[in-house]
């Protein structure tokens, strides 16, 4: 999204210790099959723990592959990201 509201799509940003930043976007209205993006990045060497409210969310990206939207890749609420290393995570639509 390029336009100029996209910022609004934007529902919370945290800093998660010294070197981990999560973002969560709003998704909806497209024809995505993900309602809500998870954005984490670590900068740190070491791995970081994360817990979200949701229960279940589907790996679109990770540090190995752009591509692991594909292979429909669940996980918890709870996971880890490894150091220098980003992920992106999507919520379902119920429609979906």
């Amino acid at each position: 999204d390029l336009s100029s509201s996209a910022y609004e799509r934007l529902l919370w940003v945290e800093n998660e210790g010294e070197h981990c930043a999560v973002a969560s976007i709003d998704n909806r209205g497209g024809h995505s099959p993900w309602d809500r993006l998870l954005l984490v990045y670590n900068c740190g060497d070491e791995p970081m723990e994360y817990e979200t409210p949701e229960c279940t969310w589907q790996v679109l990206v990770d540090g190995e592959s752009a591509f692991r939207w594909q292979e429909e890749v669940q996980i918890g609420n709870r996971f880890t990201i490894p150091g220098q290393s980003a992920m992106i995570l999507g919520l379902r639509s119920v429609s979906a």
